[in-house]
């Protein structure tokens, strides 16, 4: 009896404690795994077998922009991209890319209920980059260019910054880039009168705004006249609380509009005291309806600049305005302080907020690029990419440094 009881023990830990793949799951460190600087959170801890990381497959296809399925029968994992398709089978260590075997060095498995999977044959399969640090035990992913739209904000010298070459002169610059332009120099007084100089900030009409506007064309940039309203006056108000003041402005936008593509309207600061917010948010939403109405019988397409809806600014009704507007950016910064980076989860906030108030959104991120740099501006960009927005919006043209230039040509393209 006690050589038997013996036996079991010795091959219960023969067979358990000095598996390699056990070892790694209860002695070793938590691995992280992040792609393009964001963590990626699993519901089964990774796990390390034969050199190689398994992850769920799910997790990390959804990060990838990846759709998957699962064939219970054949246990199965199906995985298309945008270029590649791949086909992986549990306890396999063989994989197929396009009908074509390749040798894994570590297969499929099934591990706490999840299927899990080899990260970098995954990854680099959908032609991502893939770097593991020991020292860390990080695992850092980053996804492949992603074609996105790129709205430029152009306000204050901004031209050499887009075209790469003092005025009138121009280069490609950053036109490869930038697929829609956005000229902030209008504005409206508290009776609905159309602006081309703003009282508060001073931005003006600059002398060569018809030399800006033909580059665009001549570039194939989308133009917007941007209309901004700061928060540090009352007009907003007082046009939202007259139905006189909104149709003179609504009159007097489409009377310029002629000149562009479409409308930017960033009225800012609407709900900044909880008093009359529902009010303000219901005005806002009647004079973007309306405004909408008469830009669709011109063929010009509405961009709404707003608050992100975790600021303390609560006078917009992304419903609402997301059945009105084209496009949505999400002003999501302020956050911090002035200068300072924008705290990753409070922009994942405002995406998650906007999305969920309106699905059929089609969605911006606005970055305010004098508080980000080349080392923040990846996270930003992984933001746009997992949650499926449409494009970013940069603030603005001219603060934007060569460094950064460089990461956002690295990572999308228009």
């Amino acid at each position: 009896m006690f050589r038997y009881i013996t036996l079991i023990l010795l091959t219960f830990f023969l067979t358990t404690f000095a598996s390699p793949s056990y070892a790694e799951k209860t002695n070793s460190p938590m691995i992280h795994v992040y792609v393009d600087a964001l963590p990626v959170e699993f519901d089964v801890n990774p796990i390390i077998q034969n050199g190689r990381t398994l992850v769920p497959f799910r997790k990390l296809a959804e990060t990838l922009d990846v759709q998957v399925e699962w064939d219970h029968q054949t246990r199965s994992i199906y995985a298309k991209g945008k270029e590649t398709e791949v086909k992986l089978v549990i306890g396999n260590p063989v994989a197929f890319i396009h009908g074509v075997e390749v040798p894994l060095e570590a297969p499929p498995i099934i591990e706490g209920g999840r299927t899990l999977i080899p990260l970098r044959f995954f990854s680099e399969a959908f032609q991502a980059d893939v770097k593991w640090d020991h020292a860390t035990r990080e695992i850092h992913i980053i996804s492949p260019k992603k074609e996105m739209k790129v709205l430029g904000y152009y306000a204050l010298k901004s031209w050499e910054s887009l075209f790469g070459a003092p005025h009138p002169h121009t280069r490609i610059g950053n036109t490869d880039l930038i697929s829609d332009l956005a000229v902030g120099w209008y504005s409206l007084d508290e009776s609905g009168n159309l602006l081309h100089k703003d009282p508060v900030t001073m931005w003006a009409k600059p002398d060569q705004w018809e030399d800006l506007l033909q580059q665009a064309e001549n570039y194939s940039l989308n133009k917007e006249m941007t209309v901004l309203l700061p928060d540090t006056d009352q007009r907003a108000y007082r046009i939202l609380s007259s139905e006189e003041n909104m149709t003179r402005a609504i009159y007097q936008l489409l009377e310029e509009a002629k000149l562009f593509d479409g409308i930017n309207l960033d009225i800012e600061g609407l709900g900044r005291s909880s008093e009359g917010v529902e009010e303000i948010k219901n005005q806002f939403s009647l004079f973007v309806r309306k405004l909408s109405e008469e830009m669709k019988k011109q063929n010009l397409t509405l961009t709404l600049t707003l608050h992100a809806p975790n600021s303390a600014f609560k006078g917009y009704d992304y419903n609402a305005l997301s059945q009105y507007a084209d496009r949505i950016v999400i002003m999501a910064y302020g956050y911090s302080k002035k200068g300072e980076p924008e705290p990753i989860h409070k922009v994942i906030e405002a995406v998650k907020m906007a999305k969920n108030s309106a699905p059929e959104g089609k969605f911006f991120l606005g970055l305010d690029m004098n508080s980000e740099n080349e080392q923040t501006l990846l996270a930003k960009l992984g933001v746009a990419k997992q949650y499926q927005l449409e494009g970013i919006a940069l603030w603005r043209l001219g603060l934007i440094q060569p460094a950064e230039w460089e990461v956002l040509k690295k990572h999308i393209t228009k």
